[in-house]
């Protein structure tokens, strides 16, 4: 259990200190969520594609070490948007989000692309198979104001 989630639970939920709504799977849980939190909180177990998915997006839009059950893991792709770069350089982004997700022992094959949309945007299209449980698609948009996710589809 994560001390700040301990914390919260105690002061704004008020569950007293050692009573635990959260009780991990064999890989973790996480609530339903892509833009925002599912309306009724439900959580999903830690190995459908689903939450692979959301993970994949999470790990990529948040920066090393901001990731409290990860704290290994991040890669803040907004770092690539807030200059200019080569093709070589932009082809070489592809390789560092695959590197980064393929950290997940979840994931069993990974395809990665980013390419220029605009001047400023780039579309990265991010293909997996979960290991026996799944296949999902991310689709987003790096902009100078930030990554934005276009689509997430988990089958």
């Amino acid at each position: 259990m994560n001390a700040f989630f301990e914390a919260f639970e105690t002061a704004a939920l008020g569950i007293p200190h050692g009573w635990h709504t959260y009780v991990p799977g064999p890989l973790g849980s996480d609530l339903s969520c892509t833009d925002d939190c599912d309306p009724l909180m439900l959580e999903v177990g830690g190995t459908t594609a689903l939450v692979v998915a959301q993970d994949a997006w999470r790990t990529i839009t948040s920066p090393r070490g901001s990731i409290p059950d990860a704290p290994g893991r991040g890669l803040d792709v907004r770092m690539f948007a807030r200059r200019a770069a080569t093709p070589a350089e932009v082809q070489s982004w592809a390789a560092q989000i695959r590197a980064e997700l393929e950290d997940d022992d979840r994931i069993e094959t990974l395809d990665v692309s980013v390419v220029q949309a605009s001047i400023d945007t780039w579309n990265i299209d991010i293909r997996g198979t979960t290991v026996g449980n799944g296949t999902f698609t991310l689709i987003g948009d790096l902009t100078p104001g930030g990554p934005i996710l276009k689509e997430l589809v988990a089958t």
